[in-house]
């Protein structure tokens, strides 16, 4: 575990995981998924409870000096932490659970104190992966 992990490291961490966190969205597409309104009336589903979970516990195993700001579950870690992960496990709840061919699909951004970041985004569709150097 490397409390300064290089940007490849980061980038090459984020990939692997938004590829276990899309499969576990995957798992809901297309089905006739359950949803609750959020306080701001916006959908939630379990895939997005579940990817955002099992993201929170792979960065924690990996970076624990790490902060996260999740879109389900809110802010985690120290406050004065040198990276924070910003995770959104489905951009756009609403397109997903109406099985919607316009779903964003997965993101999350990793950016560190010094305003650096980098996007991670894995289309939920189609499989691919897309990252920023």
């Amino acid at each position: 575990m490397a409390d300064d992990p290089t940007p490849l490291e980061l980038v090459e961490f984020a990939v692997d995981a938004a590829w276990i966190a899309g499969r576990i969205t995957l798992e809901y597409f297309q089905t006739p998924v359950a949803h609750e309104a959020k306080a701001d009336a916006s959908p939630v589903t379990i895939a997005d409870r579940r990817a955002e979970t099992a993201l929170r516990e792979m960065i924690a195993a990996r970076y624990p000096s790490h902060a996260v700001l999740g879109e389900e579950f809110g802010r985690s870690g120290p406050d004065d932490a040198r990276y924070r992960w910003i995770l959104d496990p489905i951009d756009g709840t609403l397109s997903f659970i109406t099985i919607d061919p316009t779903l964003a699909g997965f993101e999350f951004v990793v950016a560190d104190k010094d305003g650096r970041q980098r996007l991670v985004t894995r289309d939920g569709q189609h499989e691919y992966v897309f990252t920023t150097p």
